[in-house]
């Protein structure tokens, strides 16, 4: 019988998911900025675009069906995907978060948030904004 000279833990299994989570938010990121240049709306509407261009491959990773094409294709089960699933929605609360920060900011620096915390889109956002938060907070492991 083999001596393992490092115990297998948790943390080590991991390791590999969290190398490849910052490999993806790091590309992400390189399409959030890239050709941007000093447009701050188009920067700001690239993180929500890029957070939200996520979302069906993250319901996909959710699906605990054993014909759920992700399962299918990869040949793991919904509890071997699931750390990607969670890796994945940390990235697109980051994105959508800085999107409606970057957004907040804009309109405090421009004297504009008064005026448009009324339109629906604005309220909508801060709507969508609150219940990523409180889906991506909730759901964290303690």
């Amino acid at each position: 019988m083999p001596v393992r000279l490092y115990p297998v833990s948790e943390s080590s299994r991991q390791m590999p998911i969290m190398i490849e989570y910052h490999i993806w938010a790091i590309w992400l990121s390189v399409l959030a900025v890239r050709d941007t240049g000093d447009d701050y709306l188009h920067l700001t509407k690239r993180f929500g675009i890029i957070g939200a261009s996520q979302l069906p491959l993250h319901y996909l990773l959710a699906l605990k069906s054993s014909w759920s094409p992700i399962t299918y294709l990869t040949r793991l089960s919904h509890e071997e995907l699931n750390p990607y699933h969670r890796a994945l929605g940390r990235i697109i609360l980051l994105f959508v978060s800085l999107h409606a920060s970057f957004y907040l900011n804009f309109f405090i620096q421009k004297s504009l948030l008064t005026k448009r915390i009324r339109d629906p889109d604005v309220i909508l956002g801060l709507l969508a904004i609150t219940t990523f938060l409180t889906v991506g907070t909730t759901a964290l492991a303690w």
